[in-house]
C-alpha cells in the first residue's frame, strides 16, 4: 500500500494475506482406466486416484474420504456390505493417493465414492467407480435336498435286467453363499448300506450328473439306471465358475422291481401218493424287494398207461394243478391230493415281489411205483398135457407204474396160494409174498407181513408153489403170445420151468412186478384148477 500526494507516490508499505480455506470444489480422477483395470480379489479391491486440480483444492488436503456399498436385490444386509474407509492425503499437493479395501464379499457389484477433504471439510464433487469383485467358491450348500419319488422296470437292460430310477428336489442355496456366477448342481449318487437297507454286495464308484442352471429356486433331477430296491445316497452340489461347495445330502431307497433270480436248491421228495418239495430264496442281489410271495405249479406230465386189461395204451395228458401261492416266509410245500404213482411231475417255483413275480426254477419228480393193479388171470390154451400147459394173457394195468416183469406161478395142491381168492390181504413186494396189497383198489400199504419168501430157483417153503417161467421188461410188449409151462427152461433169474406132474390138478397165476430193486407186486389171481393128463399109465383129468 503507498499514499500519493500531487506530485507522486511515495513509498510503499506492504502486507501479506491468506485467504480461509475452503471446501474442495474439484474431484478425484482414479488411475485406473476402468473397472476391469482395478486389482480385486474375492474379498478385497484396491484402488487409486489422483488429486484434483491444484486450483479445486481450495486448501491444503488432509484426506480423502472412501465410502462403498453395494445394491444387489440378491443378497441381504452382511458384513462386507457398507462402509467408509479414511485415507491421509500426500504433503504434495499434487500427489495422488490409494487404499486397499478388505472384507467385501466375492462376486459383489460395489460402488466406491472417493471425496477429498480439507480443513473446511468435505469437498463438493465426489467420483464414484463401480468395482465386481472376484468369484470364489460357494460357501453354502443348497437349502433342501429331498426325495420325492421312485420307480423300476425289468427289460434288457439295466441292473440285473432291471432298472430303477429315482426323482430328488433341490433348492438353490443362500444369495450370499454363491460366490460367483451360476452353473448350476453337481449330484454325486452311490449306494450305501444303512439301517433298512437289503445287503448286497454292489461296488462301483460314485457316479455324477450335471442340472444346469435354469433361473429357478427350486429344481427336481431324475437320477437314472439305478439298482432296484437300494439306498443311495445323493450329495448336491452348488456350482459356480470357480466350481462347487459343500453339499445337501438326502438318502432314500430305490423302488421294488419283480426278482430277477429264480428260487434255488429244489429239493423233493416223493412216495406213491405224496410229493413235497423244498427251496431256498433267490440270490439276495436279485431279489430286487422283500419276497413276500411264491407261486408253485405242479403239472403232471403225459404218461402212457393201459388202464383196463387188454385195453390199448393211451397217454395220459398232462394235468395243470391250480397253482399254490404262499406267502414270503414260508419255502416248503406238500402236495397230498390226487397224485399218482409212477408218474413224472413238473414243479415250477416263483418268487414275487411287490413290484410282480420272477423267473421260474423247475425240477422234476418221478412218484415211486406202486405196486400194479390186479392182474388178469392167464388162460389155458388148450388142455393140459402130461406135463405140459400153454399159457396166455392179456395186457397188464400199467397205472400204477411200468411193468417191469412178469412171473408165472404153478401151485400145485397143497400150496395155500391153490384155488386162492384174492383179496387185500396177499401181495408180494421186494422178493416176498405179503399179507398186504399195495395198490389197485385196496387201501395204502399196511405193515408188511412176510408170507412165502422166494429164493433163488423156486419157492422153498411149505406151500410147493414154485416160478415156472419169468418174463423182464416189456411185458405187454409180448402180450397174447403163447408161453410154455414145463419145458424145463431157466429163466434169467434162475428159476426151473419144471415139469408138471402127471394126473395132478394145477393152478396158474400171473405176478407181475414194478419198480427194479425193490419190486412190488399186486395180488394175483389163480386160473381155474385144471389138472394134467394121466400118464401112459393112467387117465387123463378135468376141470376141478
Amino acid at each position: 500500500v503507498s499514499a500519493a500526494t500531487a506530485a507522486g507516490s511515495g513509498p510503499n508499505a506492504t502486507v501479506n494475506a491468506t485467504t480461509l480455506v475452503a471446501v474442495p470444489t474439484g474431484g478425484v480422477t482414479f488411475t485406473q482406466n476402468s473397472s476391469s483395470t482395478i486389482q480385486t480379489s474375492n474379498s478385497s479391491v484396491f484402488l487409486a486416484w489422483s488429486a484434483p486440480a491444484v486450483g479445486q483444492q481450495n486448501g491444503d488436503l488432509t484426506q480423502y474420504v472412501v465410502t462403498y456399498f453395494y445394491n444387489d436385490a440378491r443378497l441381504s444386509p452382511a458384513v462386507g456390505g457398507n462402509g467408509t474407509v479414511n485415507v491421509t492425503a500426500a504433503a504434495s499437493a499434487t500427489a495422488g493417493a490409494n487404499v486397499t479395501i478388505a472384507g467385501l464379499m466375492p462376486y459383489v457389484r460395489y460402488t466406491f465414492v472417493v471425496v477429498p477433504v480439507t480443513g473446511a471439510g468435505l469437498g463438493t464433487v465426489a467420483q464414484s467407480m463401480q468395482v465386481l469383485t472376484s468369484p470364489s467358491l460357494p460357501d453354502g450348500a443348497p437349502a433342501t435336498a429331498e426325495f420325492v419319488s421312485s420307480s423300476a422296470s425289468c427289460g434288457s437292460s439295466g441292473p440285473n435286467n432291471c432298472t430303477a430310477a429315482m426323482v430328488v428336489r433341490f433348492s438353490n442355496p443362500a444369495n450370499s453363499s454363491q460366490n460367483g456366477p451360476i452353473s448350476g448342481f453337481n449330484l454325486t449318487y452311490a449306494v450305501v448300506e444303512s439301517q433298512g437297507n437289503r445287503p448286497l454286495s454292489v461296488s462301483e464308484a460314485p457316479r455324477f450328473m450335471v442340472v444346469p442352471f435354469a433361473y429357478a429356486n427350486v429344481y427336481e433331477a431324475q437320477i437314472t439306471d439305478l439298482y432296484p430296491y437300494l439306498n443311495y445316497k445323493v450329495s448336491v452340489a452348488f456350482v459356480n465358475s470357480v466350481g462347487g461347495g459343500p453339499t445337501t445330502d438326502v438318502v432314500a431307497r430305490t423302488a421294488e422291481a419283480p426278482p430277477t433270480g429264480a428260487p434255488r436248491s429244489l429239493v423233493t421228495n416223493s412216495t406213491y401218493y405224496t410229493i413235497s418239495v423244498a427251496w431256498d430264496s433267490p440270490d439276495v442281489t436279485l431279489e430286487n424287494g422283500v419276497i413276500v410271495r411264491y407261486v408253485v405249479q405242479l403239472t403232471e406230465q403225459p404218461t402212457m398207461v393201459y388202464e383196463s386189461n387188454g385195453g390199448n395204451g393211451t397217454i395220459r395228458p398232462p394235468v395243470v394243478f391250480s397253482a399254490v401261492t404262499l406267502d414270503g416266509s414260508s419255502r416248503a410245500l406238500n402236495f397230498t391230493t390226487d397224485i399218482l404213482p409212477s408218474t413224472n411231475y413238473s414243479i415250477k417255483i416263483r418268487a414275487g415281489t411287490q413290484a410282480g413275480n420272477g423267473p421260474e426254477a423247475e425240477t422234476f419228480v418221478f412218484t415211486k411205483a406202486n405196486a400194479p393193479l390186479q392182474p388178469i388171470v392167464p388162460s389155458l390154451q388148450g388142455g393140459l398135457s402130461s406135463s405140459r400147459a400153454t399159457l396166455r394173457w392179456g395186457r397188464i394195468n400199467t397205472v400204477s407204474g411200468e411193468i417191469t416183469r412178469v412171473q408165472v406161478i404153478v401151485d400145485p395142491p397143497g400150496s395155500p396160494f391153490f384155488n386162492l381168492v384174492p383179496n387185500c390181504t396177499n401181495g408180494v413186494k421186494d422178493a416176498l409174498e405179503y399179507a398186504v396189497d399195495c395198490g389197485g383198489v385196496c387201501p395204502p400199504c399196511g405193515p408188511d407181513v412176510a408170507v412165502d419168501p422166494i429164493v433163488f430157483g423156486n419157492y422153498t417153503n411149505q406151500s410147493v408153489s414154485y416160478v415156472a417161467y419169468e418174463l423182464f421188461s416189456p411185458p405187454n410188449a409180448t402180450y397174447d403170445v403163447d408161453v410154455p409151462i414145463g419145458d424145463g427152461s431157466i429163466s434169467r433169474s434162475g428159476f426151473i420151468n419144471q415139469p408138471l406132474a402127471a394126473g395132478t390138478p394145477y393152478t396158474f397165476r400171473l405176478r407181475a412186478f414194478t419198480g427194479t430193486a425193490l419190486a412190488l407186486s399186486a395180488i394175483s389171481a389163480p386160473s381155474q384148477s385144471q389138472s394134467t393128463a394121466a400118464s401112459s399109465g393112467g387117465g387123463g383129468g378135468g376141470a376141478a
